[in-house]
């Protein structure tokens, strides 16, 4: 399996969903609680549903629960929908993931989900939250970017501290720097060659590619 495409719960637009769509041609589709709406508004059922059910609206909760393809959790639970989602996703072993409704007004969610991009990194699964502004990615050894719609790069660690960091190819390189929590060091560079590149040694990098 190539690519997966999960729709969490957050702030979904159509758009940029349909532009993921053109750009990474998924053969799979996931869809979490109430990203399951936008999956009805596109007029396509996903492969696989997940959810409590208590955030869509009745009518499109009764008809993803009459599909044989839906998980129904209890409410009350420790993980939220979309990481049983990642979990499954996980098990399917796809070269690529791309998440979108990830991010929105609930702070709390987004956060969650960024956190969860880590268990995709674990597993050597390449994965991406996408909005109409951004692509957050976690990162656990070199990485190579290219210029695109994207032109801001922010780093930052997703832990403690990502050590021996070197960029080339940026606005602003560095050489064996390190990353620690609570400070912006490495927020809102810009690359400036067709490639860019990012090593280090040790830690998770959260990289967050920025249109504006």
């Amino acid at each position: 399996m190539d690519t997966v495409l999960l729709i969490s719960g957050g702030r979904s637009d159509l758009d940029t969903i349909k532009g993921i769509i053109l750009e990474y041609k998924p053969d799979y589709y996931v869809g979490a609680d109430s990203g399951l709406a936008a999956y009805r508004r596109l007029s396509f059922d996903p492969d696989f549903a997940v959810g409590d059910f208590d955030s869509l609206p009745q009518e499109d909760a009764e008809y993803f629960l009459s599909k044989p393809n839906t998980k129904k959790l209890k409410p009350e639970k420790d993980f939220t929908d979309t990481e049983v989602c990642v979990e499954e996703i996980i098990r399917l072993n796809p070269k690529r993931v791309i998440i979108a409704g990830a991010t929105g007004t609930r702070f709390d969610h987004t956060f969650a989900n960024v956190s969860l991009l880590k268990m995709f990194c674990d597993n050597d699964i390449e994965a991406y939250i996408i909005d109409e502004n951004n692509r957050i990615s976690v990162k656990n050894g070199s990485v190579s970017l290219r210029k695109s719609r994207y032109p801001y790069v922010s780093l930052m660690p997703l832990g403690d501290s990502v050590t021996n960091l070197t960029l080339k190819g940026f606005k602003y390189n560095a050489d064996g720097i390190s990353l620690t929590q609570g400070i912006s060091l490495g927020i809102s560079n810009e690359i400036i060659e067709d490639v860019a590149t990012i090593d280090f040694e040790t830690g998770y990098l959260l990289v967050m590619e920025s249109i504006d």
